[in-house]
């Protein structure tokens, strides 16, 4: 009977992440004080172009911490962290199409791409959870991290306090812990363009007269910045050959 389960498991979750450090193959409860470890995981993997002390095999904690195992037994793992033979130095993975880890695919895809309204997590929450990813709720974050970090100007998270959503704006680590602990007061939104390029269209925009908001809704800021594409394309086709 056993190994009939076994197999019926192995069937249903193909795209189960390998997760091999111990209390993180357990559901994590709400108010578990291992989040503090994830936590701080999460801060290094986002700080870890800008801080030094995080480019090493363990990202900065030692061999024998919790933080180390996780590291060791989900991230690299996963071939989300590795060692790069040629430079010698630990680099974490960008996250892309061609990613090897399924899990991370679906991540990126969900919170890096448009859709007409803010997403709620909990979708991509109760997706990464059930078959044919299984993912353990504690190591959710670790994903979010990784996907945050190739879009951090682009992907915006929104955190509920009473009836209103406020973007989060400073402690993402924590947000994004907070993600996976209650996946139904957070929701994200991407925006197709960056900061600097939102800048470029109000410098050109206010040439053209042409307001583009600084702040506020995306579509928006968006809906202005394609007025002002709108016009220079109007412009360059007038151009004589």
């Amino acid at each position: 009977l056993l190994p009939s389960i076994n197999r019926d498991l192995d069937t249903a979750y193909i795209h189960q992440p390998r997760v091999r450090c111990g209390s993180f193959n357990e559901w994590q409860t709400g108010s578990g004080s291992q989040w503090n470890k994830i936590e701080n995981i999460v801060e290094a993997i986002l700080k870890f172009d800008e801080k030094a002390e995080y480019q090493d095999q363990f990202l900065g904690f030692k061999d024998t911490s919790q933080e180390g195992a996780v590291i060791d037994g989900v991230l690299v793992e996963n071939g989300l962290f590795s060692l790069n033979p040629v430079s010698n130095r630990w680099e974490l993975a960008v996250p892309s199409t061609d990613s090897t880890s399924e899990v991370m695919r679906e991540v990126l895809r969900y919170l890096a791409s448009r859709s007409a309204t803010d997403k709620p997590f909990q979708k991509l929450y109760e997706r990464l959870i059930e078959p044919p990813f299984g993912v353990p709720n504690g190591i959710i974050p670790l994903f979010v991290a990784m996907a945050f970090r190739a879009e951090p100007s682009r992907i915006g998270i929104y955190h509920k306090r009473y009836n209103n959503w406020e973007r989060v704006e400073s402690k993402i680590a924590e947000a994004i812990v907070g993600m996976a602990r209650f996946p139904d007061r957070y929701q994200t939104r991407y925006s197709k363009l960056s900061p600097k390029q939102r800048w470029v269209f109000r410098v050109i925009g206010s040439e053209l007269e042409v307001r583009v908001p600084e702040g506020g809704a995306a579509d928006k800021v968006e809906e202005a910045c394609e007025k002002v594409a709108a016009q220079l394309r109007e412009f360059v086709n007038k151009l004589p050959e």
